[in-house]
């Protein structure tokens, strides 16, 4: 990934290479994010759980199912 329009140099991990790679490193930071949201907040009551739950769920699936 070059930094600006034009750019000689590549930083990066060159994840778009590599699918697998890609998605253990997305499905793992959305794991990590719905656990540290999971344990900041709390829901008001048991409908919120579920919610929060089946949203975070149907993210995942969706995550998982779309090819890159």
């Amino acid at each position: 990934m070059t930094i600006y329009p034009g750019g000689g140099s590549r930083l990066g991990l060159g994840l778009w290479n590599h699918v697998a790679a890609t998605m253990i490193v997305e499905i793992s930071m959305y794991m990590i994010a719905v656990y540290l949201y999971g344990n900041a907040t709390r829901a008001r009551d048991r409908i919120g759980s579920y919610a929060f739950f089946l949203y975070a769920a149907l993210l995942l699936v969706l995550l998982i199912g779309r090819p890159l």
